[in-house]
């Protein structure tokens, strides 16, 4: 089945690669981790997880004791989260959406080969490099118009930059 899938659909089937969970579970998750900020509502996280069933990318178990079911990625739900963690990014991505890449960046883990993973890091180390000096030409030509709360505004958010490159940087190297 050809399904758009939302973020949430990609973040709800990474949580499955480390093992089955129920979709109570899986709301557990959502709702006391950082994945909360895809949604922790009950409204959101079960319709996602029947979108996953409709689509072929859940494997449904269930549990002898209980009424409930084990869910975990099929092989096709594995393939197209793989296709999606192995994505281009781009400089908007950057800009946008650093969240999803490093949740994209987690689930690599199990998915990619090194060499996947090397890639898609040095793509991010170079996007991250020329976007942070974009940002620094930027604040030296507009600095003097800027008030002084702007200023440090600016600066902390190039630092954010300058420190994810870094954090490329170095990831890449302990490849």
């Amino acid at each position: 089945m050809n399904t758009k899938l939302t973020n949430l659909n990609y973040a709800i089937l990474g949580a499955l690669l480390e093992k089955p969970l129920t979709g109570y579970q899986i709301r557990k998750i959502f709702e006391t981790t950082a994945m909360g900020q895809f949604s922790e509502s009950t409204g959101s996280i079960y319709p996602a997880i029947k979108k996953l069933q409709a689509g072929g990318y859940l494997l449904k178990t269930k549990i002898q004791t209980k009424d409930s079911f084990l869910l975990s990625p099929s092989p096709s739900g594995k393939e197209i989260l793989k296709s999606w963690v192995s994505q281009p990014l781009s400089e908007k991505d950057i800009s946008k959406d650093m969240d999803i890449i490093l949740l994209k960046y987690v689930f690599q883990e199990s998915l990619l080969t090194s060499g996947q993973k090397k890639k898609f890091l040095s793509a991010l180390k170079e996007l991250l490099g020329d976007y942070s000096n974009k940002l620094e030409q930027h604040y030296k030509a507009a600095s003097k118009s800027m008030t002084p709360h702007g200023k440090q505004a600016f600066r902390l958010g190039l630092s954010v930059f300058q420190l994810q490159f870094k954090w490329a940087k170095k990831m890449l190297k302990n490849l």
